[in-house]
């Protein structure tokens, strides 16, 4: 016996057990775009969160805080889909608070900066050997420095002059 998954607008639920929908007895977890996907058991996060693209799932509409993958979500409640960037600034049980989350709690202002890297500095990136303080250092040193003659910010296009004839006029 699994669980009746149904997605509806408003009152309209289509797939729902007939015991379920006589007792009330069901769980709904209201999507981003509205939608509200109902079940007629109790499913761990984990489960739930594999669905739905990684997203957190939280308790209220205006919360944050993203329920922990081994929380048990139980009947007759509802629970919202959290966006994916709230979801990953919050705490994560296998690597703690996130980064992000340190940063914001320290001065309350988040910053976010795109930088440019080699494909060197990205697998120096993935397998850890070079952190990311260590890659931002470098990009402020080398823009600090000034940029080398191969740089977008420092490029002319190579022009020879042209030499023009002299017009003589007559007089």
């Amino acid at each position: 016996m699994g669980n009746s998954v149904a997605l509806s607008r408003g009152n309209c639920v289509s797939c729902i057990s007939i015991s379920a929908r006589q007792k009330g007895k069901f769980l709904q977890i209201v999507k981003l775009d509205g939608k509200i996907i109902k079940l007629t058991a109790p499913v761990l996060v984990k489960d739930l969160s594999r669905n739905l693209g990684g997203s957190g799932i939280s308790l209220s509409k205006g919360d944050s805080k993203r329920l922990l993958p081994n929380h048990m979500l139980n009947l007759g409640k509802v629970y919202y889909v959290l966006p994916a960037d709230a979801a990953a600034a919050t705490m994560s049980p296998e690597r703690g608070p996130s980064t992000a989350s340190q940063s914001e709690q320290s001065d309350g202002v988040k910053k976010r900066i795109k930088i440019v890297i080699t494909k060197q500095q990205l697998q120096q990136l993935l397998s850890k050997s070079l952190s990311v303080e260590e890659v931002l250092a470098g990009s402020e040193k080398g823009t600090s420095q000034g940029r080398g003659l191969d740089s977008p910010g420092n490029w002319r296009p190579r022009l020879d002059s042209i030499p023009e004839a002299k017009k003589e006029t007559e007089s």
